[in-house]
Parts: C-alpha cells; structure tokens; sequence
C-alpha cells in the first residue's frame, strides 16, 4: 500500500520548533538570588521524573524561555496555538536523543509528548479576556463548577482509502476539537471514502471542566463570566468542582455542536460515555 503525509507544514512554527529543542538541550537558569529552597530540576532530570511516573508532560517556568529568548518567549505568548504541536515535537526530539535507548520510551511508539508552562507574567481573571486574546498563552483564575469524566481524544489520525483498488493511506492528520478526514484521495480522487486505522492513530487523555469567575474578582453590576476548559493527559482528573485555580492554555473557539467520531461502528464501546461526556 502506498502511503504518504499530506499535512501542510508551517515553516514559522517549525522554525519555532527548532529553537526550542535548543532551549531544551542548551539552557541553564540564572538565578539573581540563588535559594536552597527552591530546586530548579533540568529538563534531564524532569525527564528522568517522566520516566519514572509515566507522566506524557513536561512542565517549564515560562522566566526560563524569557531568559533564553524574548524572541521565543513572545512568540510562543502570541501564538501559542499555532506552534503547539511543534514546540511538542520538539520535546519528542529531545527525549529521543537523550533517552532512545530506554525501553519505556520505546514501549509505545505513537505516545506524544507535551509541553507545559507555569509562572507567566500576567494572571487575568475571566470578565477581561475578549477575542483579542484566542490562540494566546494566557493564566487566568477561575473556580471549578463542573467536570466530565475523562474521554479519549483523537489528535492524529491515520486514514486508509476505501476504494478497493486504492487503498492509499494518509497519516497524521490533524485533528482539533472535530473528528476530520482527508477532503479527498489524492490517488483515486474518491471524497467520503475513509476508514480510520485505529492502531495507527494517535489518542489522548482528556476532560472538559467549567469554570467561573471568582467572587471577589466580579463587579457587582456583572453576571459572573463562565468558560469551557479542555484538560489533557496529566491534568486530567487533578481538580474538582470547588477548586479555585490558575490556568495556563490558549482560548480557541469551537463549534457549538461537536461531532464525534464515535459514531463509527468500530468505536460503539466507548459512544454512549463520550456522547454523554460532550453533551453534558
């Protein structure tokens, strides 16, 4: 069968990718008041802990990148969303030279990575985020009023063409928020004609929580602003309602109804739990 990637590739992310994995493998923190209590652990040794707990993310004080660069930090700040998956890939890349040899590294070939920041500059509660701020890295406060039950998420999908004397594949197709299939085959030319190659496929952890304003951050004559939250992997199931927390992500808007790609016969297991999950 022939097989081939169709992803179109952003040369500005890549090369965002490309710095980063610099960053990982070339920094080291400068301290202006040194503290034994604090413990800056290197991006080895996170990797190490990783390793040890079975943990899919690494997460970076975001004054480190500031040090580093400006030029990165700012970009990764303003378009987070856009680079995402290649600051990850970059992640990928450094685990791959420093651990490849580590059998639980190679356990699993399609796990992915990812990369996580703390300690930005600014925290904003939610009444001030508007349009201006979608796709940027941003902290903001909130207190949890509601979570689902984790879900699996497909991020990467491999496809094969249905068409019998096709049978082209097309991997890693990127998906966000909506189950995606390629427009069309490329070999045959057939629209609609798709079957997802579930092993080949690329899934993650996730859950959706709400979130509200905190008291004490509402003026008295507004209604209490609430957003939708998509946590991944390592922060799924971490907090409850109740909690009052800051987030670090990019604000993205999504389509009122999602469509789900359980509706396919082979996901019938698990269709009814993430219908319920998505709709509630």
């Amino acid at each position: 069968m022939n097989q081939g990637i169709f992803n179109f590739r952003d040369e500005l992310a890549e090369e965002v990718g490309r710095v980063f994995f610099h960053f990982l493998n070339d920094f080291t923190p400068h301290k202006i008041f040194p503290s034994k209590l604090e413990k800056d652990y290197t991006f080895i040794e996170q990797v190490n802990l990783m390793n040890q707990t079975f943990s899919s993310t690494i997460f970076i004080n975001f004054e480190h990148v500031i040090q580093f660069s400006d030029e990165l930090s700012d970009i990764i700040e303003e378009q987070h969303q856009r680079i995402e998956l290649y600051i990850s890939e970059a992640l990928d890349e450094f685990i791959n030279k420093n651990f490849g040899n580590q059998k639980i590294f190679l356990k699993n070939k399609n796990k992915k990575y990812w990369v996580g920041f703390y300690n930005l500059p600014f925290i904003t509660s939610l009444s001030f985020h508007t349009s201006k701020y979608i796709n940027k890295l941003i902290c903001i406060s909130g207190i949890v009023t509601r979570t689902s039950e984790p879900y699996p998420q497909l991020i990467y999908g491999s496809f094969v063409c249905e068409n019998y004397d096709c049978k082209f594949e097309i991997d890693y197709v990127e998906q966000f928020l909506e189950y995606r299939e390629p427009k069309i085959c490329p070999k045959c030319h057939n629209i609609n004609t798709w079957t997802l190659i579930f092993e080949n496929s690329i899934f993650i952890n996730c859950q959706k929580i709400r979130i509200q304003e905190i008291s004490n951050e509402i003026s008295s004559s507004n209604i209490p602003q609430t957003f939708d939250l998509f946590l991944k992997e390592d922060l799924v199931d971490i907090v409850k309602p109740g909690d009052k927390c800051f987030f670090n992500g990019f604000l993205t808007a999504y389509p009122g109804r999602i469509k789900n790609f359980y509706s396919n016969e082979i996901f019938k297991i698990d269709q009814k739990i993430l219908n319920q999950t998505l709709s509630g």
